[in-house]
């Protein structure tokens, strides 16, 4: 009894030790922000606990079928309840107890002899068992603490456990050879028979939601007992019998309630060490987030991903700790703001999508894998850019997008000389009344001409520059040359222009085109010009 009982219990110690290591222990930090890291791991772990209601049936095999005699008539109906602790993403341990009926017939069996080929049974086992359970693809379920995918995974699992069965055997009573055995036989069949067993099997589990999930299992059980049956000594005393047991699993997991975090003592209260201004049980010397209650570190989680609301780049979406707390819905490792396809997996040099797939966001003909600029429709040439004004450069690369240039002024036009011809007529004839800023009446019929090249080149801005003649100040030439300038400029603002096309400077005398020392070259270099430039 005492190798019953220890058995189990030595499964028990021996998984806890191993799937300890499953992950990975925390690095020692100060004793305040252990308070902190507390609270966040006992918050945030998958859910742990599940209840199963199990419907099935057992199948024997013994002296009365061999191993390889499948007989469907001989599946008796059985069921089980269990207690499952997820240990881990991947493990898990399960309490269970269970009861099948078997049955057997030494007619089934491909080599009969007597006296077996005369013999049957039926039997009832109970049996309660724990068992160590291995989830293939169990991480995928809980990828990180809080968030949850639908995950098919096959299982296998091995365990250890206790049964007892009773047994109603049918002896023949016609072969005398055998006689002393069936008697013998017949009294240990009318006794409860106990024994030890070792289960181990395959699965499957189903997650229907996360609260919900439907398993299939097969499982063996090697009892080292040659008494379920009922037949020891009449037929192979060394031939042990098995049970096996095939079921449907209906699993309820059960939600994870943390304990609540404990707070200071009113004596510990008083010391600034333990303040704690929004009560949420983390002193304000460890706490990220002082004046808001929460649990990552003192800071809130609203959408209970695993990643304070402070540092979650989706603060109302649940996602992932890698992306920074945005989702990756299809779990192809491409978070959904930069996946084309978030509801199917995919790859990262498709974008996210699966490859062979071609995804052409703006519908140009150009895929987004060749497309620069993958929102904006454009034309294969370009590799995927647009050229609104059709003069063979770029958008993006287009000085006057608008408008068509040449290329090799980077898409803007290029100035035609008559304009130059125009700007140099303006900057003779544009006249002001002696030692003053105020222009002449008929200098503002010339400035019309420089509105009108103002809007031939709608992408180009305008310099406007005064110069002066060396009578007088420097400093006065100075001034007089920024204030004609100025005035150039405020009439065609007056007129529409918009001021960001166009920047006036003074260079007072410091310039002069010809000579000083004649009237007319005094009143050439008296002028005001003007520039077309690109911004």
């Amino acid at each position: 009894m005492n190798k019953i009982i220890s058995i189990p219990l030595f499964l028990w110690l021996f998984s806890t030790v191993i799937l300890a290591q499953d992950s990975i222990p925390a690095i020692p930090k100060p004793v305040l922000e252990m308070v902190a890291r507390k609270a966040v791991d006992t918050t945030k772990q998958p859910d742990p606990w599940e209840l199963g209601l199990v419907l099935g049936g057992g199948y024997y095999l013994g002296d009365l079928l061999s191993m390889g005699s499948v007989k469907l008539n001989t599946f008796k109906p059985g069921g089980a309840f269990f207690l499952r602790n997820n240990v881990s993403n991947r493990f898990s341990l399960r309490f269970q107890a269970m009861y099948t009926g078997i049955s057997g017939n030494g007619s089934n069996l491909k080599d009969s002899y007597e006296p077996v080929t005369s013999f049957s049974f039926k039997s009832t086992i109970f049996e309660s068992s724990i068992l160590l359970e291995w989830d293939f693809l169990g991480a995928k379920r809980f990828p990180s603490k809080g968030s949850f995918n639908k995950t098919f995974s096959p299982y296998v699992f091995v365990g250890a456990g206790v049964a007892s069965s009773w047994t109603t055997p049918k002896y023949p009573n016609n072969i005398s050879s055998a006689s002393a055995n069936i008697t013998k036989d017949s009294i240990q069949a009318g006794r409860p028979n106990s024994m030890v067993t070792v289960p181990f099997g395959i699965g499957a589990k189903l997650d229907v939601s996360r609260r919900l999930m439907l398993a299939f299992e097969w499982g063996a059980r090697p009892t080292f007992s040659d008494h379920i049956d009922g037949i020891s000594l009449s037929a192979n005393k060394d031939n042990k019998d098995w049970y096996n047991f095939g079921n449907v699993q209906l699993i309820y997991r059960l939600p994870y309630k943390p304990k609540p975090v404990k707070s200071p003592s009113k004596d510990n209260a008083k010391n600034p060490a333990f303040a704690d201004k929004d009560g949420d049980g983390i002193p304000d010397s460890a706490d990220r987030c002082p004046d808001v209650a929460g649990i990552l570190r003192g800071c809130p989680d609203a959408d209970d991903d695993g990643v304070s609301d402070l540092e979650d780049k989706c603060p109302n979406e649940a996602g992932l700790v890698i992306f920074g707390g945005c989702p990756d819905t299809d779990g192809d490792g491409i978070p959904n703001a930069d996946d084309e396809c978030p509801e199917q997996a995919g790859v990262a040099s498709n974008q996210g999508c699966p490859s062979g797939t071609e995804i052409d966001r703006d519908g140009d003909g150009v895929p987004n894998t060749q497309d620069e600029c993958p929102d904006i429709p454009g034309k294969a040439t370009f590799k995927g850019c647009p050229d609104t004004d059709g003069d063979g450069v770029m958008d993006k690369e287009d000085r006057c997008p608008v408008t068509p240039g040449s290329i090799e002024n980077r898409g803007c036009p290029v100035i035609r000389s008559e304009t130059k011809e125009t700007l140099k007529f303006v900057t003779q004839n544009v006249l002001f009344y002696t030692n003053s800023a105020k222009l002449t009446d008929d200098s503002y019929v010339v400035l019309t001409k420089v509105l009108d090249v103002l809007q031939d080149y709608p992408d180009y801005a305008m310099l406007i520059s005064g110069f002066t003649d060396n009578v007088g100040s420097q400093a006065s030439n100075q001034t007089l040359s920024e204030n004609r300038a100025a005035a150039c400029l405020n009439y065609l603002v007056e007129k529409g222009i918009d001021p960001s096309r166009l920047v006036f400077r003074g260079f007072g005398e410091v310039a002069p085109i010809t000579t000083n020392d004649s009237d007319q070259g005094r009143k050439l270099n008296r002028r005001v010009e003007f520039a077309l430039f690109l911004k």
